[in-house]
């Protein structure tokens, strides 16, 4: 079983570890980690604590520092009684050691959470934050990188949605995006410069640099969607299930009960489709070539006002606009029972329960299974009989796990770090 100073050793962390800090601070991280795994154990006044550390290290680019008056040795009952006071999605602990050799770290002040920066990580040293997201559950993140300590074992975020098989609806929403019925927003046909309009002629013309900019935005804002779920069912704290099921599955074999709609919501998708229809349109403002001297005039002409006056807030408005359909399906995962959504992110209906399956499952996922629940099971047994579904399981306790069943491959499992 592993400590929690193992994280240090995690492949993605020590590779930035060895580059950007060096053995002093590494001896501060290593006690911080230790120090905030005790005091992850305890609660305050009956709550479970949660906190961010982050760490000032030499050539660090954070934001500034609100001092504290003085020095507060990290401790356990340190970090009890001034956590409670920030959110750790917002602002962190700062922690520098109080002696030469990086030993007796102290808590000095506090300071914006670091955000993702956009010189590349060899131009500066990237952030070192430790957070401590529920009993016995600690991560460290440098930079982008981040592992997670948990019931001894460390788990990387290379374990991300990037890669679920979802080639097949991918396909369909570029389908839906290069191929608008109308003009791709109303807001954009009416706007107060004619001149500046785009229509269905000149997104005709510019067919192909479309294809290649939704192409290459398509996964990831698909991926990037299901992930926003799966985060806002665990900043609920409840734990939940979602099943996605391709259009042509039949559900009366694999669920029963539960509340379900006449036709699915399609909000998620339709909002997906506008993002990127904007994405493209901003993309072209910018970079593209129209094929035609007349709308490239146009676009040249009015390009920078139609960008700031309808692109740029329409960009804005369909990402909230998503967000709240993301916590919509989210919010529905509260009520018992599992939410059924389309692998198009319809939302079909939920509360239902997932129907009892006895396939045989292979090996590491019968072994996987054997220290879960049945929220576990009962989902992995539903992903094992319908091909092309994907199943999305968050516990109480912070675990993130997602099944898949790609055609002719099989069932496949994967712990989430997020």
């Amino acid at each position: 079983m592993a400590r929690v100073d193992s994280l240090l050793s995690a492949s993605s962390i020590q590779a930035l570890i060895g580059r950007f800090v060096d053995s002093k601070a590494q001896a501060t991280i290593k006690q911080a980690l230790d120090i905030a795994y005790k005091a992850s154990l305890f609660q305050y006044e009956g709550r479970t604590i949660r906190f961010a550390l982050a760490f000032d290290l030499d050539g660090q680019r954070m934001r500034p520092v609100q001092r504290f008056s003085k020095k507060f040795e990290l401790t356990p009952k340190q970090l009890q009684a001034i956590s409670a006071a920030f959110r750790p999605e917002s602002h962190c602990l700062v922690i520098a050691a109080t002696k030469a050799d990086g030993s007796f770290p102290a808590i000095i002040g506090t300071a914006p959470r670091p955000r993702s920066t956009v010189p590349p990580p060899q131009l500066y040293q990237p952030s070192v934050v430790v957070d401590v997201e529920a009993p016995g559950i600690v991560s460290l993140t440098i930079g982008e990188s981040k592992a997670v300590f948990r019931r001894g074992e460390i788990y990387e975020r290379s374990l991300g949605f990037t890669g679920l098989p979802l080639k097949r609806e991918t396909e369909r929403l570029i389908h839906e995006v290069c191929n608008p019925k109308e003009s791709r927003d109303p807001l954009l046909l009416h706007g107060e410069q004619p001149q500046a309009q785009v229509t269905l002629h000149d997104w005709a013309l510019q067919d192909a640099e479309t294809r290649s900019i939704i192409n290459r935005s398509a996964c990831r804002l698909y991926d990037q969607t299901l992930e926003s779920i799966a985060r806002k069912m665990l900043k609920a704290r409840r734990g939940g299930a979602v099943l996605l099921l391709p259009e042509s599955c039949k559900t009366d074999k694999l669920v029963h009960g539960g509340r379900w709609y006449k036709s699915p919501d399609s909000q998620v998708f339709d909002q997906l489709v506008l993002m990127l229809r904007l994405e493209a349109i901003s993309r072209q403002l910018f970079t593209g070539t129209p094929k035609s001297g007349e709308t490239k005039c146009r676009f040249s002409a009015a390009g920078e006002r139609y960008a700031s006056e309808q692109v740029r807030p329409a960009l804005r408005s369909t990402l909230a606009s998503l967000d709240n359909a993301c916590q919509h399906c989210s919010d529905l995962t509260e009520a018992d029972g599992a939410t059924i959504l389309g692998t198009d992110f319809g939302i079909r209906g939920f509360s239902a329960k997932l129907s009892s399956f006895h396939n045989p499952l292979p090996e590491p996922l019968t072994t996987f299974l054997e220290t879960r629940g049945n929220r576990h099971r009962s989902m992995a047994g539903a992903i094992a009989s319908q091909p092309g579904a994907i199943g999305l399981v968050v516990s109480q306790d912070g675990d993130v796990t997602v099944f898949t069943h790609e055609p002719g491959c099989g069932i496949s499992h994967g712990e989430i770090v997020l």
